[in-house]
């Protein structure tokens, strides 16, 4: 075994250690440009897909020399188990990803250390190690993709859209991320048997077929709603082509705020409405969209948003530290921290930057950098338990604040004078789930504001209930003045695809790519109500799957208990087991 080890090293040792200089002077490189411990999620997503496919090719190309049938016979041909030889090159094969991925990485932390202002944090230990399980899942899914069952090998790439999707930050994250990376040793592991066209045991079996069946489910509920909206277009009728249905979602997310109030109000006529609707052809109104959709958490490896401020007047750059929980100032010239007059302050939770660069947003809190001063203050502050969803709004002379709980306005003077201590002018509580929240549209009246809520974010996936709401705040009182339901645009048969093709193969996936992440009230879209026909639907293809796999399994199986097990699978699971079932079992021919 370790002959093994050692003739696989010296066989890529160099272009290990080649590969990994060349990550090295990029990693150098970029910490010159920017700072590569403090980007976005979507930079270290890019990032870590390049480690994933370089890792996925490495894997294929390694065991591409031992997959031939006479180089198979004689790589197991030798007096060790045919495991010990497969965790030799795998464990190989992870040693020389250690030294092509994560020691560029771990290597980065001191140069970064000793030459930029901003410090390495204890989160950003875990990069290497997260470097590593990514592109070592990848390695490990690439062998698995030569060596395993030719049908089925391929939906194991779930595992990398797991690790794309999942919500999990700081530890739990690189936990997963390893998760992933050791389950696709297992997978890659039990390919290494001396025959690989004979059929696994039935434990390993169920559990391919298991994953098989998850990747289709998920992947074949996108194609189901890809598919028909691509039919949609064909026939003409889809609603994002041309002008979109009148009295829908679409239609409602594409109109400015003018013309979607005059809509609202034109569903109960009456004299007050038509008078409201011709103001707002005149007036201006105001248009607040929820674009803080993700929670930020503190030991997070990556944020939603930016969270750097640069004081271009100072020639200060201003980076957020989890582990003190405050602002630091690094100075542009020299690279070196910067010490101001007056600490900032701490933050309960990690920032995010609006688009102006100096309105800071802190869960319940709102702050201004003060570039003249370069100092923090605190502007508004929430009632505890609330959060931002949106940017300060100006609205008029007013600023409109979106919570997770409700809408405020307040006086202008808050954020051009710091006047916290001032009142809301009016307070709209949310009356539907703020998940669901698409857009709100404010319209400033003599003596108070008539503000419409639409409603019906992911009502395409029937995540929601598309509605528009409409109240009217006067004299500090909140009266609902009308509720409007709106059409989905889309057939139920799409919107709820995910139901009736896949129940609980969908459900567990959301399950797992929610698993340990931050608590996000704005994954909450409301009750989800689906027609009986889509329930009866499901029934009807559930139990028609597990006829099919009683029937299939007749003329392929032999094992009256393996057979039973497969129906009970296929009845509970659905089309995707069926479907893996077919993938991996074919009718045997005679000769």
């Amino acid at each position: 075994m370790w002959g093994l080890i050692r003739a696989e090293w010296l066989r890529f040792h160099r272009w290990a250690l080649v590969l990994g200089l060349l990550h090295l002077g990029w990693l150098l490189f970029a910490d010159r440009v920017a700072d590569p411990l403090q980007q976005q999620a979507i930079v270290y997503q890019v990032y870590l897909g390049i480690l994933a496919l370089l890792g996925t090719a490495f894997g294929l190309y390694q065991v591409s020399a031992y997959a031939r049938q006479a180089a198979w016979i004689d790589l197991l041909h030798r007096p060790v188990a045919p495991r010990r030889i497969g965790a030799a090159l795998l464990l190989t094969g992870l040693a020389l990803t250690c030294v092509a991925v994560a020691l560029p990485v771990a290597l980065l932390l001191p140069f970064h250390d000793i030459t930029a202002g901003q410090g390495v944090e204890s989160r950003h230990l875990l990069f290497p190690l997260v470097a590593w399980a990514v592109g070592a899942t990848g390695y490990l899914l690439g062998v698995h993709l030569r060596l395993g069952p030719p049908r089925l090998a391929f939906t194991a790439t779930i595992l990398l859209v797991w690790l794309y999707q999942a919500q999990a930050s700081g530890p739990a994250a690189a936990g997963l991320q390893v998760l992933a990376a050791g389950i696709a040793f297992l997978l890659a592991l039990g390919d290494f048997r001396p025959d690989r066209t004979a059929p696994d045991r039935l434990p390993r079996r169920m559990a391919t077929s298991f994953v098989a069946a998850l990747a289709i489910g998920v992947v074949g509920t996108f194609a189901l709603r890809f598919a028909l909206q691509i039919g949609m277009m064909l026939v003409g009728n889809h609603p994002l082509n041309g002008v979109p249905p009148t009295g829908g979602l679409v239609e409602a997310m594409r109109a400015d705020g003018a013309a979607l109030m005059a809509s609202g109000l034109a569903s109960r006529p009456s004299e007050r409405n038509r008078f409201w609707s011709e103001q707002a052809g005149l007036s201006e109104v105001v248009t607040i969209v929820p674009e803080l959709r993700d929670a930020t958490a503190r030991f997070s490896l990556t944020s939603p948003g930016d969270s750097t401020i640069e004081d271009d007047v100072s020639r200060l750059v201003w980076s957020f530290s989890h582990d003190t929980m405050r602002y630091a100032a690094t100075s542009m010239a020299t690279r070196r921290p910067w010490k101001p007059e007056l600490s900032p302050p701490p933050l309960p939770v990690p920032p995010l930057v609006a688009g102006d660069g100096q309105t800071i947003i802190a869960g319940n809190r709102i702050l201004q950098y003060e570039a003249q001063s370069s100092r923090f203050s605190d502007r508004i502050t929430l009632p505890a338990g609330e959060r931002l969803i949106a940017p300060p709004q100006p609205a008029w002379d007013q600023l409109a604040i979106l919570s997770d709980h409700a809408l405020r306005v307040y006086d202008g003077r808050v954020m051009r004078h710091g006047d916290g201590n001032l009142p809301p002018l009016g307070t709209v509580d949310l009356a539907g789930p703020p998940g669901a929240l698409v857009r709100i549209d404010m319209l400033e009246l003599l003596d108070g504001y008539l503000v419409s809520f639409t409603y019906g974010q992911r009502s395409a996936e029937g995540r929601s209930q598309p509605e528009q709401q409409l109240w009217l705040v006067e004299a500090g009182r909140v009266t609902p003045v009308l509720r409007r339901p709106l059409d989905p645009d889309y057939p139920a048969i799409m919107r709820h695809a995910d139901l009736w093709f896949a129940p609980l193969l969908t459900s567990g996936a959301a399950a797992l790519r929610g698993a340990f992440g931050p608590p996000n009230v704005m994954a909450d879209t409301g009750p989800r109500a689906a027609p009986s026909s889509i329930l009866a639907l499901a029934l009807l293809l559930h139990i028609l799957s597990a006829l099919g796999a009683w029937w299939r399994g007749g003329r392929v199986l032999t094992d009256r208990r393996e057979r039973v097990i497969w129906v009970i699978a296929a009845l509970f699971l659905g089309p995707p087991m069926l479907i893996a079932f077919l993938l991996l079992h074919r009718r045997k021919t005679s000769c």
